[in-house]
């Protein structure tokens, strides 16, 4: 079976009416994204592809929840992540249980010891011996830190799963140690959260890293919620992401927009721009601006434009 037939039959196995963002964004980012996040997501596959899968596009237009993305999307900074494992056949991993869907990161060092470690995203099988593909709460994360091909932590589960998957490393806090990407949904608009190790008495801690006391509700970052943000753009939203001075001191520069399509409310736009550094295992929103302006109108001084910075780039299909 090729990869693209394998994807095509994982795809077709995931279309379910009961796929909702995360309720930190939720009635935002997929509020007008129905159709047209097909037809975006369906431009970089081929004819012949696009032929296969009419059936479950029509699905899609039914339950008006269409989520056909690029499941294989390279990210252009190494290491780079692939699928290790076929559909329905589970291993360990060194969780002590058998898992499946699983998609690997080699080549990562969250401890900033020079270990070559490895991170991986998979689900659980079920009682019948297939993957456990729901949306909500199936998958999990798990590093291997030591170098030894082994999970050595995970945390479980991942609220939601849309092709989710170990995207890059990166050190936000230039200490030393890199923090891991995860792509958390993909699509025409993506969501990645960050995640961080550490070793505490000789076992191994390893979890998202959350929102300080200094968070900022209105942008999205609100105190104690995982740190999770969206890049892309679809029907009224937008999402960009960028850095400044890194890799000395990173300050992650994240801005978002949204307004209704058509109608009165078109012509204003909400404008969201935040700062948030990593301290202490946190990260702390430096200052935010939370404005409305009108549609036409030219974004705010240091709004990102793109999906670069800090060494990434956060756009799944390059």
């Amino acid at each position: 079976m090729s990869d693209l037939e394998r994807e095509l039959r994982e795809l077709r196995d995931r279309v379910s009416e009961d796929v909702r963002p995360s309720p930190q964004m939720e009635g935002v980012v997929f509020r007008r994204t129905r159709i047209r996040r097909a037809v975006t997501a369906l431009s970089g596959i081929a004819v012949i592809a696009a032929i296969s899968v009419v059936s479950i596009v029509t699905v899609g237009a039914i339950t008006g929840e269409n989520r056909l993305v690029n499941p294989v999307a390279t990210p252009s900074k190494s290491p780079t992540p692939e699928e290790t494992q076929a559909p329905e056949v589970g291993r360990d991993i060194g969780l002590g249980f058998p898992v499946c869907d699983i998609k690997r990161l080699r080549g990562i060092d969250l401890l900033g010891d020079g270990s070559d470690g490895t991170a991986w995203t998979a689900t659980t099988l079920r009682d019948d011996g297939r993957c456990d593909r729901e949306y909500e709460d199936s998958y999990l994360v798990a590093v291997d830190v030591t170098g030894d091909g082994r999970a050595d932590a995970s945390w479980a589960a991942l609220k939601w799963c849309v092709f989710c998957r170990p995207y890059a490393t990166v050190d936000f806090d230039s200490d030393g140690a890199d923090e891991l990407i995860v792509l958390l949904q993909g699509g025409s608009v993506t969501q990645y959260g960050v995640f961080a190790a550490a070793e505490t008495n000789g076992s191994v801690e390893f979890g998202p890293v959350a929102v300080g006391e200094s968070g900022d509700r209105k942008s999205g970052f609100r105190s104690g919620d995982m740190t999770n943000f969206w890049v892309g753009g679809d029907e009224g939203f937008s999402g960009a992401f960028g850095c400044e001075g890194y890799p000395e001191d990173p300050v992650l520069v994240i801005g978002w927009t949204n307004h209704p399509i058509d109608g009165p409310e078109a012509e204003i736009t909400e404008v969201h721009l935040t700062r948030l550094a990593l301290r202490e295992g946190f990260f702390g929103v430096v200052d935010a601006l939370n404005t409305e302006q009108p549609t036409n109108d030219p974004m705010p001084d240091g709004f990102p434009t793109g999906t670069r910075g800090c060494g990434l780039d956060l756009n799944p299909f390059r």
